[in-house]
């Protein structure tokens, strides 16, 4: 596969919104070099009980998530770390992920933010680290991603999220005014407010 390519490509974007598939296109020119998956083939990975391996060879998918905690706390896709990118450190997070397949086999990393932007970076920056770092080792064969559409496209989708108290939402902090607009009006928030979430969900779940 080409970099810059997605796996799960040809029936994402044709879901896809205009302002979302170009907004998707402009940040793979950004990062030609990071590899793309699409929502449909994430979710379908993390619903096999084989993480899309063989029969009886159980694999996880490492979520990574390159947003802010004020975002990560609205919600977040269940299991996913939070990195915060311009706190965290990339030999850490390397060594953090050969712990974690150590642990249990491991498919692949996939990284998201709001969009696309944040996550391509971290992808791109694990990416030169893990070939530096893990070089001549299986984890420096191990896929990075960057989930297509990131955060917005999966909120816009219905697929799961979880808020930073573990239950289940289908909000998603808007990031800003202007990137914020390719998120679902009605699925927006800045803030995570325990006090109305459930009765929200509920309104949202059957508009």
């Amino acid at each position: 596969m080409a970099s810059g390519d997605s796996d799960g490509a040809a029936k994402s974007e044709s879901s896809m919104s205009m302002p979302m598939w170009l907004t998707v296109k402009s940040l793979k020119a950004k990062f030609p070099q990071v590899r793309n998956l699409s929502t449909d083939l994430l979710y379908q990975w993390l619903n096999c009980p084989t993480g899309g391996g063989e029969a009886g060879s159980e694999q996880q998918v490492i979520l990574l998530d390159a947003r802010d905690k004020v975002e990560y706390d609205v919600s977040h896709l269940p299991g996913a770390i939070l990195t915060e990118p311009g706190k965290s450190n990339i030999t850490e997070l390397v060594q953090f992920i050969n712990e974690q397949c150590n642990k249990k086999p491991c498919k692949a990393i996939v990284c998201y933010c709001s969009l696309g932007y944040r996550s391509s970076s971290l992808a791109e920056k694990l990416k030169t680290a893990m070939d530096s770092e893990a070089k001549g080792t299986v984890f420096s064969e191990l896929p990075i991603y960057n989930l297509e559409g990131s955060i917005f496209k999966w909120a816009n989708e219905r697929k799961p999220m979880i808020n930073s108290h573990n239950k289940p939402t289908v909000y998603a902090h808007p990031y800003n005014s202007v990137f914020g607009k390719l998120l679902e009006h009605s699925l927006r928030k800045s803030s995570f407010d325990s006090c109305y979430e459930e009765s929200e969900v509920r309104k949202v779940n059957k508009s």
